[in-house]
């Protein structure tokens, strides 16, 4: 009895490749490239407002803020007291 082609077994097959990261040659680049990826979220979130802006959505306005106030808010910083004036 023949099977059908799509309930035969498949052989699948595979291969791990195991790779090792290097040091940068220099660690000045390296705290440049840490800069620049803190402020992935920030960057994305300015690209969000732009297009709200130009789509004339009030809306999209909105959560773009909410977002990048959600991003700046969950960076590290000390919390100053609260002046009523």
């Amino acid at each position: 009895m023949s099977m059908l082609p799509f309930l035969k077994p498949r052989a699948i097959s595979g291969a791990i490749v195991a790779t090792k990261v290097r040091a940068p040659d220099n660690p000045e680049s390296k705290a440049a490239e840490d800069k620049d990826n803190s402020n992935s979220g920030l960057l994305a979130g300015a690209q969000d407002l732009l297009r709200a802006l130009q789509a004339d959505d009030a809306k999209g306005v909105s959560e773009a803020f909410k977002a990048m106030f959600q991003i700046l808010e969950s960076q590290p910083h000390e919390e100053a007291p609260h002046t009523e004036e």
